[in-house]
């Protein structure tokens, strides 16, 4: 009535995937050049043990297809803020849930180990997008949150010196460049800091500092320089920052 066999096997195929389907195979990013629609993914970094889920991939950015390392949406009813108090033990983590369509607040930390080219995109209240910059490093020193040997490609220089290039903080850990924490007097935002910013995540800089928890600030005169048409203000709200890796 029921039979030995030699084997069952079940098979599934990743849609548009990084992984075979035993999930093992190590595909270099680029393939992801193919996909046909943004989403979260399966991926395994090169060099990487195991594979990562719900990796947000966003096709289509300046012509290639990028990983997004956070996405900052401001938010009327306040909960921006709360969302980038994040701890340093979690900064190599991931938080938030992923959309396709940057509508949603998303930290992916991981990502920081395996990145070796960024993209910064700001978007502005009137919907207007630009790039704030791009820039090369060779990895990430995992304690102090420091990127190895940046280098600026295009864009604005002092967002990629402050937000790139200089150090990082959050409310338990001071890795800026500042005397005091950025991120302790700055609504409790982790983030890259110098000495403080030019943009910030979750905060403002004018008073009040967390400005109804909105999230997303930049510098008015960081918006003037990459053709965003700022409101009155010295710090003014953004809709979003959004930070793209490319994993070569």
């Amino acid at each position: 009535s029921y039979d030995r066999v030699n084997r069952i096997t079940r098979f599934a195929l990743f849609e548009k995937g990084l992984l075979s389907a035993d999930g093992t195979s190590d595909r270099p990013f680029k393939d992801l050049e193919s996909a046909e629609k943004s989403g979260a993914y399966y991926f395994h970094p090169p060099g990487n043990p195991v594979p990562f889920a719900n990796v947000l991939i966003i096709v289509g950015v300046e012509g290639e297809t990028w990983a997004v390392v956070f996405n900052s949406v401001g938010d009327p009813a306040g909960s921006t803020n709360d969302f980038w108090r994040i701890p340093y033990a979690d900064r190599l983590k991931m938080k938030g849930t992923p959309s396709a369509d940057l509508s949603t607040n998303w930290y992916d930390g991981r990502l920081y180990e395996h990145g070796r080219r960024y993209l910064d995109v700001i978007e502005n209240l009137d919907g207007a997008v630009a790039i704030a910059f791009e820039a090369t490093a060779d990895g990430i020193d995992k304690s102090s949150m420091r990127f190895s040997n940046p280098s600026r490609l295009r864009g604005d220089s002092g967002m990629y010196s402050c937000q790139f290039a200089s150090g990082w903080s959050s409310t338990d850990h001071d890795s800026d460049t500042w005397s005091n924490n950025c991120a302790e007097h700055y609504g409790g935002t982790t983030q890259h800091y110098c000495a403080c910013w030019n943009y910030n995540l979750g905060s403002d800089a004018d008073s009040p500092i967390l400005d109804g928890g909105w999230g997303p600030h930049v510098h008015r005169d960081r918006l003037s320089a990459i053709g965003l048409t700022p409101p009155q203000g010295s710090y003014d709200r953004v809709n979003r920052i959004t930070r793209f890796a490319r994993l070569d």
